[in-house]
């Protein structure tokens, strides 16, 4: 069995080695573009107002008014009074402010 190599075939098989390594490398620009897209969204702050100006277009008028009067509520409410501004609300769903 009689093996040639000419300079033909080694410079076939480089061009062949360097659009496999192009190809390689743009697929990997695009994954790493892809991947770092989707943890800038998981990241980013979401943005409420949207959704917020539609809840509060479907809400009844007065349905806050427990909340406003309530003391505790009111207390909370009070900035001059220093402490942990979290305040929980429970209830079954659509009895809520909005």
């Amino acid at each position: 069995m009689r093996n040639e190599v000419q300079l033909e075939h080694i410079q076939e098989e480089h061009q062949a080695r360097l659009r496999s390594l192009e190809h390689f490398e743009s697929s990997e620009k695009a994954h790493r573009r892809q991947e770092y897209s989707s943890i800038r969204t998981d990241i980013s702050p979401r943005i409420y107002e949207d959704r917020l100006d539609w809840f509060h277009g479907r809400r009844c008028g007065g349905t806050e008014n427990w909340l406003i009067k309530d003391a505790i509520f009111a207390k909370w409410l009070d900035s001059s009074i220093p402490s942990t501004k979290v305040l929980w609300l429970q209830g079954i769903p659509g009895a809520g402010m909005f």
